[in-house]
């Protein structure tokens, strides 16, 4: 009986290991298959962050041309400006020189009346052809 009784026991005990051995088998399974998932979302989390730091250089290259479009758009307009005001006062030059040139001759008109009032001589066209200044 004792016999019997211990046999049972080993049986139980055998029984027990081998379900034991079940799970650690089963247990170690689902761990490697974790353990690859974990892997994988680590491959793919490097990737995504090698992808955003990709994007972020293409940005700050992107804006740093923008910046440099900007740069040479607003020296064009400076040069532009600067060739504005200088037109300016050439045309400013230009109708003084004019003006000059008008109160010139009106002047020699006026000293030919003069000559022409006190002689009575006749106008003498070639004084008007040679202007003092232009």
């Amino acid at each position: 009986m004792q016999n019997h009784i211990n046999s049972n026991h080993l049986r139980r005990a055998e029984q027990e290991v081998t379900n034991l051995q079940g799970k650690a088998q089963y247990l170690s399974a689902q761990n490697k298959g974790l353990l690859a998932q974990l892997s994988e979302a680590k491959r793919k989390q490097a990737e995504t962050e090698c992808k955003n730091k990709e994007e972020v250089m293409a940005v700050r290259l992107r804006e740093a041309d923008s910046i440099a479009a900007v740069a040479e758009l607003q020296q064009h307009i400076a040069e532009l400006e600067i060739q504005k005001e200088e037109g300016k006062i050439q045309g400013q030059l230009n109708n003084s020189d004019s003006n000059q040139y008008i109160r010139e001759l009106k002047d020699q008109i006026a000293e030919l009346n003069d000559e022409s009032a006190s002689d009575q001589m006749p106008k003498r066209p070639e004084r008007l052809l040679r202007p003092t200044h232009f």
